[in-house]
């Protein structure tokens, strides 16, 4: 279950802020691209507050998230509304409602691909991506780095992974089925529950190296953060970029 309160709407560049490398490391992808200006898509991208960011190059941005208020609020924002295209739909239909080798680079930034819980679909996902992209396009996903836990044992709680300090996030796992937790810390011990026991899966390298095989991405790197560090097991994060 997913109750997106306003507190969460209003804060969400907070808990998943845009520092260090990150910006750069788009900008670069931005410039590399042959078609000017570059055509992005970004896919559950929440307040859009980085969008934002990179809407300051020479680019156009189309941006889909999957909860509506997001989508809404944004479009009360003249700030994203004259810039971004704005659209509400599950991630799993963009093949289905976006137009084939549209754009240059497509992005899913901050875990929000773990909402898609199978590896089945994130194999769908990736033959939709490819469908999108044009030739040598770019996907980039940010994912926590789960692997380095071991579900069956704990519920691992993410609220002391960098950057995560105002946002409690758990993942825990029941039997063969893995399930997320997001509340807002509030005053007098109080919580501001966001999602509750909300299905998901948690995406290793291996998942994602098997599906990018599967769907013939011409390459696929691991980076731990922005700045290109080489991914390693015990890494907080996994950022993957496949290039068709």
């Amino acid at each position: 279950m997913i109750k997106v309160e306003n507190e969460f709407i209003k804060n969400y560049h907070n808990f998943f802020p845009t520092k260090g490398k990150k910006l750069s490391f788009f900008n670069k992808l931005i410039s590399s691209c042959q078609d000017k200006p570059a055509s992005l898509l970004s896919l559950e991208g929440g307040d859009l507050f980085f969008e934002q960011k990179l809407a300051k190059k020479y680019c156009q941005i189309t941006a889909i998230d999957s909860v509506p208020e997001f989508i809404t609020a944004a479009k009360a924002n003249n700030k994203i509304a004259e810039k971004i295209t704005l659209s509400s739909f599950p991630m799993m239909d963009i093949g289905r409602y976006l137009k084939k080798a549209s754009f240059d680079t497509i992005f899913c930034l901050n875990s929000r691909l773990i909402f898609m819980p199978s590896k089945a679909l994130l194999t769908k996902f990736f033959f939709d991506v490819k469908y999108l992209l044009k030739e040598n396009g770019t996907l980039v996903l940010e994912l926590a780095n789960l692997e380095q836990f071991d579900l069956k044992k704990q519920s691992v709680t993410l609220s002391s992974f960098p950057k995560k300090q105002k946002l409690d996030i758990s993942v825990s796992q029941m039997d063969l089925n893995f399930y997320l937790n997001v509340a807002i810390p509030a005053k007098n011990d109080e919580e501001i529950t966001v999602v509750e026991n909300h299905p998901v899966f948690p995406f290793t390298k291996k998942v994602i190296e098997a599906a990018a095989a599967e769907t013939q991405f011409s390459s696929v790197e691991f980076y731990s953060s922005y700045g290109r560090k080489p991914f390693e097991p015990k890494s907080h994060h996994l950022i993957c970029v496949l290039r068709k």
